[in-house]
């Protein structure tokens, strides 16, 4: 059972996702707003 690197892999998972979060409400804002909406 290979703990740290498991926990490595999972710090950088969590990391991608908080860069995508703000991205994607970013995009999907912008989305929208070109839509008119």
């Amino acid at each position: 059972m290979k703990l740290t690197s498991t926990m490595a892999f999972l710090q950088r998972l969590l990391i991608l996702v908080l860069l995508l979060i703000p991205l994607a409400g970013f995009a999907v804002t912008y989305y929208i707003d070109s839509n008119g909406g």
